[in-house]
């Protein structure tokens, strides 16, 4: 690489082309990504962060309510995710087509089953 050496008020600069600046950069970048993208695959190995399937996000992105989705996702039925939540079939029915909101602690009661936050169950 072709670097010049320069001294100015007591520091010393390196000046090289652009070229080889740019590559520089280049390779900084590149192992920033590396990094982040190992990140990312420690936090889905430990199952901090997990993968959804596309059509997941469309149906969410249609508006369909998310606590339908995630008991779909985690292949319940509604009778069993309301058993073991604590609550009846026909409450779940009714969260999930948007006729009731819910309590707190009865949405917790399902994250918790669902294993989400509570904020991936609202809609």
């Amino acid at each position: 690489m072709d670097v010049q050496y320069i001294q100015a008020g007591g520091l010393e600069y390196a000046v090289l082309p652009r070229t080889a600046l740019d590559a520089l950069l280049g390779d900084a970048e590149d192992r920033d990504d590396i990094a982040a993208a190992h990140r990312v695959q420690s936090r889905l190995t430990t199952g901090a962060e997990e993968l959804l399937p596309a059509v997941f996000v469309d149906r969410m992105l249609l508006g369909e309510h998310p606590l339908k989705l995630w008991r779909e996702h985690r292949g319940l039925t509604a009778a069993a995710l309301a058993k073991a939540a604590g609550v009846s079939q026909s409450y779940l029915s009714e969260l999930e087509s948007g006729k009731k909101e819910g309590t707190v602690s009865t949405l917790q009661s399902l994250a918790v089953v669902l294993g989400v936050s509570l904020e991936d169950i609202l809609p």
